[in-house]
């Protein structure tokens, strides 16, 4: 009879992916990953493999928002985790999407093959719908003509942060979220957020317009736009935004200050839009 006992549980804390440039992360000083106790804890410290060209970023996957740029970084483990470093360029360029369907971390996403990080600037082009599983961060984001869409899959939470300014030129658009999904997409922009001419940006959070929706779908939804600078909606611009009445979550928005232009609109269906904690009206 053979008779196993276990004892001193452990959990797993998975760092063996690296998104963006190559590197690679220690747990507690191993290669890899580690184990920590429940309630235990665990130090990761990631490494990009060409120091001269790279540098590393952020952390996605199991890691608090506030702590993403910390490195090294220190989580606390109640279960198992799987967390993943992004290397990005030091010098940073210019990230072109390609016109067509993909995720924000494959590098057949964009033109050149190289998966925009904090230095880089994203320009939009042509009709992009790129799907989002994390945290991403880009130095700046312009799109300059044709539409821009980023959503996640059901029940992800996701969040971009650029780090300047995002531009949406005259005739262009972005849809953040989207219909019919049951997941919500944050967007932080530190700089200024400019809607030009005929500019639209249409914010969905999450259940919107389900149908046949269960009491589940009914507790989906949320997402915000956070900007630190200046909201300017200039000509005969759009901001739109959809929330469910029955999800209690509506489309939160925050700005450093906010102008409008007299063509310029901004339209609100369902529970609508409110003003972000900590902003003026």
């Amino acid at each position: 009879t053979l008779t196993w006992h276990f004892d001193n549980l452990e959990y797993r804390v998975d760092a063996t992916t690296a998104r963006g440039a190559s590197g690679g992360v220690s747990v507690n000083g191993e290669t890899g990953f580690g184990w920590a106790v429940p309630g235990g804890s665990a130090t990761l410290t990631a490494t990009p493999d060409d120091a001269e060209a790279d540098e590393f970023q952020y952390w996605t996957g199991d890691v608090p928002y506030a702590n993403r740029f910390d490195n090294p970084l220190t989580v606390s483990v109640d279960k198992a985790k799987n967390i993943m470093p992004f290397f990005g360029r030091k010098d940073g360029g210019v990230c072109v999407t390609k016109d067509a369907a993909g995720n924000w971390y494959d590098a057949a996403t964009w033109e050149d093959g190289v998966v925009p990080g904090t230095n880089d600037t994203v320009t939009v082009t042509g009709n992009a719908t790129i799907d989002l599983t994390s945290m991403m961060a880009v130095k700046s984001l312009v799109v300059a003509s044709g539409k821009l869409t980023l959503a996640t899959g059901h029940d992800i939470p996701a969040k971009l942060k650029v780090v300047d300014d995002l531009t949406v030129a005259s005739g262009a658009e972005v849809v953040i979220g989207a219909n019919n999904r049951k997941s919500f997409v944050d967007l932080a922009v530190g700089g200024d957020l400019m809607l030009a001419g005929t500019a639209k940006l249409t914010v969905y959070a999450g259940g919107a317009n389900v149908a046949n929706p269960t009491w589940r779908d009914f507790k989906r939804g949320g997402s915000a736009v956070d900007v630190g600078g200046s909201l300017a909606l200039d000509g005969t611009s759009v901001l739109t935004t959809y929330a469910s009445p029955n999800t209690g979550l509506g489309v939160v928005i925050g700005a450093g200050s906010v102008s409008i232009a007299e063509g310029a609109k901004i339209k609100s269906y369902g529970w609508g839009a409110r003003k972000g904690p900590g902003y003026a009206s």
